[in-house]
């Protein structure tokens, strides 16, 4: 994300960790012996993963940079703090993926 930053594409770099988060989601549900199929689908388990108030903020954040690949609304400091909080996403998604059930 950091080069498409650095080279002054804010929308590329917020849609690269889009693309790591929904698929992180999509190996979740695989581990939970689910499928996700639909970019909605995508979308409602990111909800359903995030369970508290600081998950769900970092979920809405992660969404907000899907969006902006599309519109183009954030600058490229908005997009860095997103970006931290998707980062924060990810790892819980990928930790609750490794945890046994």
């Amino acid at each position: 994300m950091g080069p498409l930053l650095a080279a002054g594409e804010p929308g590329k770099a917020g849609e690269a960790l889009w693309g790591a988060v929904a698929s992180a989601l999509k190996a979740l549900a695989l581990a939970r012996n689910g499928r996700l199929l639909r970019a909605a689908e995508v979308d409602a388990y990111g909800g359903r993963v995030a369970r508290d108030h600081r998950l769900r903020e970092e979920f809405a954040a992660v969404r907000s940079l899907h969006a902006n690949f599309y519109d183009q609304f954030l600058d490229a400091g908005d997009v860095r703090t997103a970006a931290e909080k998707g980062l924060r996403f990810l790892k819980v998604v990928a930790a609750q993926a490794q945890a046994p059930t």
